[in-house]
């Protein structure tokens, strides 16, 4: 009839959480960073920016060549060149033929002008329209990439949602059965102290056992329901 053990004691043990792997210090998440406010933003980026591609005007001008302006003056003072050059050349056959300073050269000199103005005209506007169409391309093209860059950020931002979804839902799986492994650890103990209560009386069986008296260990409760009768007693007490 010693006294019962003392309860052994359990040492604190690392306990690995289900499902984790080693992760290196260089691929760590980095401190601060909150993947839900990340997708939040990226969203809020990517519709900010979608509108502002839209919405915004196009500016053309701001994608013109510089230097179209610059090609238009010396396209038209290589016409205009090549005009005195004519124009010359038109004196000098007028002055051959004892012509010059004639109606005649007038006439002739009045439409060379003509000629090579409308030239010079036309060649400008052809150049401008090539600089607006090339500065136009551009400019849809920009646009174009700000709408991309925009839906991209949009599916960034789809992406950490989801990410954050998986995260969330792993904790759960991983407080799941962390609870679980919790709840065993007190089961088993409640059963490791029930046995240290019980020891006692364990201790005292086995003797009356090996004396053919094994005291009993059940116990019988008796309950009445009062009637009648017993609430009319009462109340005669009571008188």
């Amino acid at each position: 009839m010693g006294a019962p053990a003392p309860a052994p004691t359990m040492a604190a043990q690392p306990m690995a959480q289900p499902g984790a792997t080693y992760q290196p210090a260089a691929m760590a998440p980095q401190q601060g960073f909150n993947v839900n406010q990340a997708a939040a933003g990226a969203l809020q980026g990517a519709i900010g920016g979608t509108q502002r591609a839209m919405q915004a005007p196009l500016q053309v001008g701001a994608y013109m060549n510089p230097y179209t302006s610059a090609v238009i003056e010396r396209t038209q003072a290589d016409i205009e060149r090549q005009r005195q050059m004519a124009a010359n050349q038109l004196a000098a056959q007028a002055t051959s033929a004892r012509a010059f300073g004639g109606s005649r050269e007038g006439v002739a000199q009045g439409l060379l002008a003509g000629e090579y103005g409308r030239m010079g005209a036309d060649i400008a506007a052809q150049q401008r329209q090539t600089g607006y169409t090339s500065a136009l391309d551009a400019a849809m093209r920009d646009r174009a990439a700000r709408q991309s860059a925009a839906s991209q950020l949009g599916a960034l931002g789809r992406q950490a949602f989801q990410t954050g979804q998986d995260i969330t839902a792993a904790q759960e799986r991983q407080g799941l059965a962390q609870m679980v492994m919790n709840q065993a650890i007190i089961d088993a103990a409640k059963q490791q102290y029930a046995g240290y209560t019980g020891a006692p009386a364990a201790s005292l069986t086995a003797p009356l056992a090996a004396l053919g008296a094994v005291p009993s260990q059940s116990t019988t409760t008796s309950s009445q329901k009062p009637g009648l009768l017993n609430y009319l007693q009462v109340l005669a007490g009571l008188g």
